[in-house]
């Protein structure tokens, strides 16, 4: 699953969405919502605990490698972040 820990793409966005635009307290009150709530439960989801166990900081970065001489089907991408 390449979006562990969450469910699917659409969950992932979801959880993108909401940590990019809008702060802890508000992204709190969304899931308490009854109809967030609903939703949540119907398809079973930890959405907070899967958007609590990915790294806040320091922001992940996508870097594109080529390799002169040879080629490849699929572009190649090195996913990564700064530790310090």
């Amino acid at each position: 699953n390449h979006y562990y820990p969450f469910h699917d793409e659409g969950e992932w966005e979801l959880g993108k969405f909401l940590v990019e635009n809008l702060t802890q307290m508000q992204i709190t009150k969304f899931l308490k919502l009854k109809w967030v709530k609903r939703i949540i439960q119907a398809v079973g989801t930890t959405l907070m605990i899967n958007m609590d166990s990915l790294p806040c900081f320091p922001e992940w970065k996508v870097s594109s490698i080529e390799f002169s001489g040879y080629k490849t089907v699929h572009s190649i991408e090195l996913i990564w972040h700064d530790g310090v």
